[in-house]
Parts: structure tokens; sequence; C-alpha cells
């Protein structure tokens, strides 16, 4: 086994540690970052298939437009 696949699999366990540690929490979210192309979304994926979990994947940008949404000067708040 090479040393890259053996990072794969500890960063795999650590994953599914923390997905099934945040599924007994109200919020059961768990961050995944990394850089572009880094295999973030098939890594979530794989993980939450093997455990039954469903993935909500929220990048960049859409997070960007959620937290406009919701600034205190947002759109759709007044500004007076």
């Amino acid at each position: 086994m090479t040393s890259k696949s053996t990072d794969s699999g500890v960063i795999l366990a650590q994953l599914e540690q923390a997905i099934e540690q945040a599924s007994s929490q109200y919020f059961r979210l768990v961050i995944l970052a990394g850089p572009p192309g880094s295999g973030k979304t098939a890594t979530m994926q794989s993980v939450a298939q093997k455990i039954g979990c469903q993935v909500v994947n929220v990048n960049l940008e859409l997070s960007k437009k959620m937290l406009e949404l919701v600034a205190p000067n947002g759109p759709g708040r007044s500004r007076g």
C-alpha cells in the first residue's frame, strides 16, 4: 500500500467517524475543505453511501449567496 493510499484510508476513517459523531448532534454538519479537484464531493458521497447518510453539497459560490440573503443588509432587508 502506498503512502498516498494509506493517507486516503486514514482520511476516510476520520471522515466516517466525524459523520457518525455528528449524527447524534442537533445540527448534523461536517465540513470538508480542500483544493478544487481534490475529490471532496466524491469522498463525501462514498462515505455517506457506506454509512447511510444524506449529503448536501454547498459549494463556495452557493454559500456566499446564502450568506448574502441572511446578512443584516442583504437583499430583502430594510436599510433604514
